[in-house]
């Protein structure tokens, strides 16, 4: 049961919706029709489902399950209740204290994937969530466990994953790749960690 959309970006749409065989609330997240006529990009969205699925840690998003009704593909996903952390700090002052720990839980998970053998390859602000009252200010130094998610695995590539971009293709956020990336040369897990300093 979908009930509101709760954000867009520039290829998919995301939903706040309820399970009904146990009301559990879920993120639906739905290509944008323009982008379902393309056969790669819907193999893409499945595959990063996919990839995620397989995935067990507290600071990566939790997928539950994807597939399509008729023409409609869908990934139902762990709902976050939080901003991303490029609000977060376009509209607030975070502290010293409070940057390194997202920092420590968002290289948590990097170490995480680069274990699995996935390269995220767009480690950005945007993409790193941090649920609602994580950051207080009565408690400056202290974020739980969880409360910083690591999102978007749309292109994320590694041994586990068929390359579904061209050789030499560049994909990602220019102002955040490293320069081997940004060039579209042979890249591993240090182009994320590049990445995440940019962050910090």
């Amino acid at each position: 049961e979908v009930l509101e959309r709760v954000g867009i970006g520039g290829m998919a749409t995301v939903f706040k919706a309820r399970r009904k065989d146990d009301q559990r609330f879920v993120a639906l997240k739905i290509p944008q029709d323009k982008f379902v006529a393309d056969a790669r990009f819907v193999r893409r969205f499945h595959r990063e489902a996919e990839v995620l699925m397989r995935l067990n840690h507290p600071n990566i998003v939790k997928v539950f399950e994807h597939s399509n009704e008729g023409t409609t593909h869908f990934i139902s996903m762990e709902l976050i209740e939080g901003e991303a952390l490029e609000n977060l700090i376009e509209t607030r002052r975070v502290s010293l204290e409070q940057s390194v720990q997202v920092m420590v839980h968002t290289a948590d998970a990097l170490r995480y994937i680069h274990k699995q053998g996935i390269i995220h390859r767009d480690i950005k602000p945007g993409n790193i969530m941090v649920l609602r009252n994580a950051l207080r200010a009565d408690n400056p130094a202290g974020i739980e466990v969880g409360s910083v998610k690591l999102m978007d695995f749309g292109i994320a590539a590694g041994k586990v994953l068929t390359r579904l971009t061209m050789t030499g293709a560049r994909v990602g956020t220019p102002v955040y790749m490293s320069p081997e990336q940004a060039r579209g040369n042979k890249i591993d897990h240090r182009t994320d960690i590049y990445s995440l300093g940019l962050v910090f």
